[in-house]
């Protein structure tokens, strides 16, 4: 059986407030595909970060899972940071583009705000068939995103199970591919949205637990929905 990679380290996340989704684009290099920013919070080089972004004006998000190394430290106590995006999220960045277009389209294309996880899960499809792994890497009250070697072609309906990282039973909830996007590594990452109609037990149960877990990722301002012990997830205004 093929396995996902993933780390096994919490990584904090670090938020960016900008006035709208063009000045990403400021602070975007797409030769290197890297980010860079100022801010005040201490970071390791070749730490791995979720770098949040919030558009101030239209209050959309975008995360990016980002490897960070440190440029300069100034005087005024702030360093340069250039945080590398990791492969495999162009989905995200032209997600960004089209909110800087101006397109009023954007909103049909995402009607929840997505949070970034790290959590296995296993897809089938919706008669209950072969079992494929997969990681779910960001998780919404819409939809979410998974990441595995073996993604299913838009359209296709499916079942996912897993457990969030609060606790609690195994999830099963069902839903509908919208995006794929394959890359060099040959592992897929789908977008797929929560099925709304003909909901059966398990998905509302499933959704109830998404929605708790969102009101205490919110809270506690991380990617376990549970109390940070370190203090220092910093956010920069």
């Amino acid at each position: 059986m093929n396995k996902v990679f993933r780390s096994n380290k919490e990584m904090r996340i670090h938020t960016l407030y900008l006035k709208s989704a063009a000045d990403f684009f400021e602070m975007y290099r797409s030769d290197s595909g890297s980010v860079a920013f100022l801010t005040r919070a201490v970071f390791h080089n070749s730490e791995e970060i979720i770098l949040e972004l919030v558009f101030k004006d239209i209050g959309e998000k975008e995360h990016f899972r980002s490897t960070v190394y440190v440029q300069k430290h100034y005087s005024t106590g702030k360093f340069r940071i250039s945080a590398m995006l990791q492969s495999g999220q162009n989905a995200k960045v032209a997600f960004i583009e089209l909110l800087a277009s101006g397109n009023t389209n954007w909103a049909t294309k995402r009607n929840h705000s997505r949070h970034p996880v790290a959590i296995k899960a296993a897809w089938s499809l919706e008669s209950p068939d072969l079992w494929h792994p997969c990681e779910i890497t960001d998780i919404g009250n819409g939809g979410l995103q998974a990441l595995g070697t073996a993604t299913p072609p838009m359209g296709t309906k499916l079942l996912i199970n897993f457990k969030l990282p609060s606790g609690g039973q195994t999830l099963s909830i069902r839903g509908e591919v919208v995006w794929v996007s394959p890359n060099d590594e040959k592992i897929s990452r789908m977008g797929m949205k929560f099925i709304r109609q003909n909901i059966d037990e398990s998905s509302m149960l499933a959704r109830a637990s998404i929605r708790r877990f969102l009101r205490l990722y919110k809270i506690h301002g991380n990617m376990n929905g549970i109390p940070n012990e370190a203090p220092n997830n910093s956010s920069d205004t």
